[in-house]
């Protein structure tokens, strides 16, 4: 969060939206050449955050106090 009086207090605004995260699962197969059964072998996920996002927020007082 980034605080500045060039704004009213109060208001936000989006400065820099974070990256969206994500969740990866790699799933192989195995062939039994002798009986031509397949085999799933599942993978853990690999988990990736999502990013943080930077919001400008106003600290600007009104005039006239």
């Amino acid at each position: 969060m980034l605080k500045t009086q060039q704004e009213k207090k109060g208001s936000e605004n989006i400065v820099t939206p974070g990256p969206k995260g994500s969740e990866v699962t790699t799933t192989t197969y195995t062939v039994d050449p002798k009986t031509g059964k397949v085999t799933e072998n599942v993978g853990k996920p690999v988990v990736t955050p999502a990013g943080k996002t930077i919001v400008k927020v106003g600290t600007k007082r009104k005039s006239g106090y």
